[in-house]
């Protein structure tokens, strides 16, 4: 009887250490999982500059892939170019890749902003739209202001300076509308949302 208590003993010993060992290993595969994970950030810039890269070498393929169904882009003239228009002028679109581009996230929607040279070599100022769809990033709306014309804005009207709250609006009452956003009409749904809220003069 005294030989099975040390047996017992030994197989508790043993079972102990096993728990500890698988314990140790789970924590191990979650911390470097959740390292090698890139966020929806990064995910997104990655996606912009990939754009970016498929504009500037005429990577229509690639540019499709990114672009949604929705998409628009306004250039600094204030040319309104549908998905179609874009991608068949998509190297004479291309602008100069950004420096310091910066990213948003507001749920599905995210904001990349930054300058950057456009087609036309003027310096601009930029913002670009993305959507999360079907469990990717697409392009929505890009638009390029030049930056003399940027300061002439007020200062809440200047892209970038919608805050979350607007934007989740904006998706919800997106998705009330129909089954996607219409990009040509992002940026006035979101002034308009802001001119609802505005007390009135009285």
């Amino acid at each position: 009887m005294q030989a099975a208590a040390p047996l017992a003993t030994q197989r508790l010993r043993l079972g102990i250490f096993g728990v500890l060992v698988v314990g140790a290993l789970i924590a191990v595969l979650v911390e470097l999982r959740a390292q090698t994970a890139p966020s929806d950030e990064a995910l997104v810039l990655t996606a912009d500059q990939k754009l970016g890269d498929a504009q500037r070498t005429g990577d229509k393929s690639v540019a499709r892939r990114l672009l949604s169904l929705q998409f628009s882009f306004v250039d600094e003239n204030g040319t309104v170019h549908d998905r179609r228009d874009f991608l068949a002028d998509l190297k004479g679109l291309a602008a100069a890749a950004p420096t310091g581009p910066q990213v948003k996230r507001y749920g599905r929607i995210a904001m990349v902003t930054g300058h950057r040279h456009s087609a036309l070599d003027d310096d601009v100022f930029f913002l670009d739209l993305w959507a999360k769809q079907r469990g990717a990033w697409r392009a929505l709306v890009m638009q390029d202001v030049v930056l003399a014309a940027l300061g002439a804005l007020e200062s809440e009207e200047q892209a970038g300076d919608f805050g979350s709250d607007e934007l989740d609006e904006l998706l919800v009452e997106g998705e009330k509308s129909g089954p996607a956003l219409d990009g040509k009409t992002v940026i006035g749904e979101l002034r308009g949302l802001r001119l609802r809220k505005r007390p009135k003069a009285g």
